[in-house]
């Protein structure tokens, strides 16, 4: 589908409707109510965005979703016209691609606000995996492509706090696209494994309240990934207590 290839195999996890129906009743309607509340800020980004460099408002992205489908993603624009055609996928915090105005959005992730509108239409979740590109999706092993697609992906999770300062890692790599699948992808893969097989409504809100406080003081008691000793990074599966075990953050 898409140039995406499906697994043969049957949908590994076990079904969880009470959870789907709340969580899909959820975010739906905070969705909405931060989109009516976030009007106002919307409308002033918006007008920034327009007025500060020629090109869109919106950027539009395709990325993968549940079983596979192909949606398109709404972010503000944070680099300048066209230049998503003229460079690498990742992006660096250095990226001469993006303006001033976007550097700004990406940091405080006001950018990323649109992404109510995919919430809304069903593309997304609130919490969830971080939706990837077509390209990225094609590298992940099959048996992991089945599970983190098998759940809607979201506009925060586990990962997306874990590697909130990805661009600033990717200042000093010279082939970023290479060093995301081969270092940054497989661990953020199994990471979102780690999510979906133990997602719960308690989970995705502490996973919001730790986003909320992230967003408000820029902290979390567990720091994000600032530096990387990529020979020793593993992310194993969930222990008894349900924790992911994180061995090599620095």
């Amino acid at each position: 589908m898409d140039g995406l290839e499906r697994s043969n195999s049957q949908n590994p996890l076990p079904p969880k409707p009470e959870y789907e129906f709340v969580k899909r009743l959820l975010d739906v309607s905070v969705g909405l109510t931060l989109l009516v509340l976030l009007a106002i800020p919307l409308l002033c980004i918006a007008i920034a965005v327009y007025v500060s460099s020629p090109g869109g408002v919106f950027y539009r992205q395709k990325r993968v979703g549940r079983h596979n489908r192909i949606f398109e993603l709404y972010k503000f624009r944070t680099m300048y016209a066209g230049a998503d055609q003229n460079g690498p996928l990742c992006t660096a915090a250095n990226d001469s691609r993006i303006t001033p105005l976007g550097r700004f959005l990406r940091r405080t992730k006001l950018d990323e606000l649109p992404q109510l509108i995919n919430v809304v239409k069903g593309d997304m979740s609130l919490v969830g995996p971080r939706p990837q590109v077509p390209r990225f999706v094609e590298k992940f092993p099959p048996e992991q492509r089945d599970i983190v697609l098998a759940v809607r992906p979201g506009i925060t999770g586990p990962t997306q706090l874990m590697f909130r300062n990805e661009e600033e890692l990717l200042v000093n790599v010279e082939e970023r696209e290479q060093f995301y699948i081969e270092e940054l992808l497989p661990i953020k893969c199994q990471m979102d494994v780690n999510y979906v097989t133990q997602r719960s409504l308690l989970q995705d809100a502490k996973v919001l309240w730790d986003t909320a406080k992230v967003l408000i003081s820029g902290s979390l008691i567990e720091e994000p990934l600032t530096s990387l000793a990529i020979t020793q990074q593993r992310v194993t599966p969930r222990d008894e207590t349900g924790d992911a075990n994180l061995i090599g953050w620095k």
